[in-house]
This record gives C-alpha cells, structure tokens and sequence, in this order.
C-alpha cells in the first residue's frame, strides 16, 4: 500500500516494494514508475508480456532484456509437483496434492500444462498450435537471454558477462557475489528443494509418458 518507491531490507536481501509477481503488481509499479525510477536491477514475473507492455512503455527510452534459466519440461513438472507438496507458504499451494503420487499427479486436471507456450503466446486455456510453438520460439529466440538448468554455472557466467552481474568493483562486496552464487550452486535457491537436482525418471513410466503428452509444446520448445 506505499505510495512511493522505496528499498526494503527483507531476509538478507534488498528489493524494491512493489510485487510484479501479480498483475494487481504490475499495474501499481507502472502507476508508481518503477522502470523510469531505475531503482530495480531485475525484475521477476510471470507476466512476461504485461511487464513489457505496460512497464517498459517507450516514452522512458529504458531497455529491457528478458532473460531465464530453462529445465527440461518433464522435470520441472514433476519438481514443482514434489515442491507444491510441501510448500505451504506459496499462494499455488493446493492441499490436495500432499497425498498424491506422481501418477494421480500426471493424470489430474491440475498438472500443469505447456505452460511456458502458453506463457509466451499469451494463451492460458485455447488448444495450441505449431504455429503457436514458432511464435514462441521467435520470442525466445530475438527477445531472450537464454541460461539451462542442466548447465547453471555457464548460464550464469554468461548473465554475468552479458549484464555485468557479479564482483563488480564499486557494486558488490566480490566476496558476498561469489559466496551468493556458491550458495546458488549448491542449494537450488531459495525456492527449491531436492528435486531440483537432475531428477531419475522412468522414461517408460505411466507418469512421464503422460507428462510428456499433456506438455509437448513445451517440449518441443525446449528441444
């Protein structure tokens, strides 16, 4: 509810006090002018769209670059179904999964569901088509910096090099920058549990072969 944008201090970490993970968010930051303002180094959402088209308007003249670390899709289904499980402080979280497996998962309406695609083209239920799959592609391919899960540590030497992140002289204590990216490396992040290391699947389990059907534009897409 502040009026103005300001620095918060929020476990260890700093962050500017608007929440663009919401689209209610996005609207105030842009009422609040969070881009022209330069305060934020990144800024993190869901809405890929929304951010550049009501954040980045051109009238700032502030570039944006989108940038993200891909997993293969059956994976990140399956780690953000072990993790929504348990996570009990995330607005997702549904009870219902606690008792689940990973097979009463898959075959449930509330697996998820090519939902990088959908993300990139902006369609959330309508069937997709391979022609959606070349748009997001094309979005991907002129609009995004790309990192994989499955090579994190060059993924994120190239965000350093292509933004400057890292022990930057006069930016960053150099020690507090490697010991964040040590901790990164070695722990999944803030957000993650077990799962979010490489994860053994059957390939020929009920389970994948199901995950694979209901996101294969994801995979694709990944591919």
């Amino acid at each position: 509810n502040d009026e103005d944008l300001a620095i918060v201090d929020f476990r260890g970490a700093r962050y500017v006090n608007v929440d663009t993970t919401t689209l209610a968010g996005i609207q105030k930051a842009k009422e609040m002018g969070l881009v022209k303002s330069r305060m934020s180094d990144i800024i993190f959402s869901p809405y890929i769209i929304e951010v550049a088209t009501d954040l980045f308007v051109k009238d700032y003249d502030v570039p944006g670059k989108m940038f993200s670390v891909f997993r293969d899709p059956v994976e990140r289904v399956t780690s953000m179904f072990y993790y929504l499980q348990k996570a009990t402080w995330e607005p997702t979280y549904n009870p219902a999964l606690a008792n689940m497996t990973l097979e009463e998962y898959a075959s449930s309406p509330l697996i998820e569901s090519n939902w990088m695609v959908r993300t990139l083209v902006r369609k959330p239920e309508a069937p997709l088509t391979l022609d959606d799959i070349e748009v997001a592609k094309e979005t991907l391919n002129r609009k995004c910096l790309v990192g994989l899960l499955d090579h994190l540590e060059e993924s994120l030497d190239r965000f350093d090099k292509y933004f400057g992140f890292g022990p930057v002289e006069g930016k960053a204590d150099p020690g507090e920058a490697t010991q964040c990216r040590m901790d990164l490396l070695g722990k999944g992040g803030a957000n993650s549990n077990k799962a979010a290391k490489p994860i053994a699947l059957d390939p020929n389990s009920e389970a994948v072969k199901t995950m694979k059907i209901k996101n294969w534009a994801d995979i694709i897409l990944y591919e």
